[in-house]
């Protein structure tokens, strides 16, 4: 048993070893004829290891000190393997970085003379297109919030949990900070949520529901009061919010009272709380959940029992 488990490992160690060359040249197919042609070779060579094992325990038990032995001896065949493989002139790293093409387009550095241009490979090219669309390291695309320009530092929920209706209804107060002091708009990230008004110190605010997007949601564009740093948005959730999990008593251990769990992560939170839905934005906050009265709201934070 044991050397049937060092065989396996052994075998599992050389296909990952050479993924990345059998990837580079023909993709799937070429995984599957590198993986064929390695387990080939490993299994003659582990098997050689094993029966020089088992005749130097048979004939000569002084040579062999527990497992230390064979655990030589299935290393040395391991690494005879790999010397054979890199020897091997259809199947050698070395052959698989030489085999680019000559008329392969030029990854052209600047200054360099064209004799000196290095040859993109197929596979190296589609990175080259890539870098044409510079990625911004600062921007998450999950987001389609704006903190570069506004970001939030504080939410207080009041919110009211409806389990006939499975919708959870409330408000949301948001204290954010102008990182850009000429911003007149905070997008935040929603999906599912009906809105019904934005306002600042008891004045309503203008707010847009843009258009929804099947993966990231709707962005709630709200324009910002010209002094206070302080908005309140009053909405609800849907019945088919992403985050939120509904359970009826019979779903539950005690089959009394129904059950509600939130999950945000990853991009879930937008569905029961308008915000900027991202974990570069990092932000405190306090909450009243109101429940029916035989059942208690707890959260990550301070829970007072008596509540």
């Amino acid at each position: 048993m044991q050397c049937l488990r060092l065989r396996r490992a052994y075998l599992d160690n050389a296909a990952l070893l050479f993924f990345a060359s059998a990837w580079s040249t023909n993709g799937i197919d070429g995984i599957k004829k590198k993986l064929h042609f390695y387990q080939e070779r490993m299994q003659v060579t582990i098997w050689a290891s094993c029966m020089s094992c088992l005749a130097a325990r048979n004939y000569k038990p002084h040579l062999l000190k527990g497992h230390a032995m064979f655990k030589n001896l299935m290393l040395f065949g391991l690494s005879l393997l790999l010397l054979s493989a890199c020897a091997d002139g259809d199947t050698s790293i070395a052959d698989t970085l030489a085999s680019k093409p000559s008329d392969a387009p030029l990854d052209v550095i600047e200054g360099a003379s064209p004799e000196s241009q290095v040859p993109l490979s197929e596979s190296s090219m589609p990175l080259a297109k890539a870098s044409e669309q510079m990625i911004d390291a600062g921007r998450d695309y999950h987001s389609l919030s704006n903190p570069e320009q506004v970001r939030v530092k504080h939410i207080a929920l009041d919110l009211t949990v409806d389990f006939d209706q499975k919708v959870i209804r409330g408000t949301a107060a948001l204290d954010y900070h102008k990182v850009d002091s000429a911003a007149k708009i905070l997008i935040l990230d929603s999906r599912d949520l009906s809105i019904n008004k934005v306002t600042s110190d008891g004045q309503a605010l203008a707010f847009t529901l843009r258009s929804d997007d099947s993966f990231l949601g709707s962005a709630l564009a709200i324009t910002l009061p010209a002094n206070n740093a302080r908005i309140v948005i009053d909405y609800s959730t849907s019945p088919q919010a992403s985050g939120v999990q509904w359970l009826t008593p019979a779903q539950t251990a005690g089959g009394k009272q129904p059950f509600l769990f939130t999950q945000a992560q990853a991009i879930h939170a937008r569905s029961f709380i308008p915000l900027q839905d991202s974990p570069q934005v990092r932000v405190t906050y306090e909450a009243i959940i109101r429940t029916p009265k035989e059942l208690l709201a707890v959260m990550s934070a301070s829970n007072d029992p008596k509540t």
